[in-house]
């Protein structure tokens, strides 16, 4: 399940409706936006999809955030971000998505 949203803010929470149980998670790594000075924080172009599921004997979570690279050319970077619950670090990878998805 995947949810496409701005870019999320530190500190994310995780909540179990059936045991009502809930848990902070780790800070993830804000990349850093190449954006000109000039433009309202509003318009920024930063996206962030994210989802949760189950692999490898875990659940996971996962951020895809996209931030601008050529802000006029509408180009973007991104970064997967993605953390085991129980970890206390998210991995790391850049430019593995590929630029447009359909």
């Amino acid at each position: 399940m995947f949810n496409i949203s701005f870019l999320p803010r530190n500190p994310i929470y995780v909540f179990n409706p059936i045991t009502k149980e809930s848990a902070e998670l780790p800070y993830f790594t804000v990349p850093k936006c190449d954006v000109p000075y000039w433009v309202d924080e509003g318009k920024k172009t930063d996206k962030c999809l994210s989802g949760f599921g189950y692999y490898d004997s875990a659940f996971k979570l996962v951020l895809v955030i996209f931030t601008t690279h050529n802000y006029d050319a509408h180009i973007f970077n991104n970064e997967v971000q993605i953390l085991s619950l129980g970890s206390t670090s998210w991995k790391r990878k850049k430019d593995i998505v590929p630029t447009r998805l359909r």
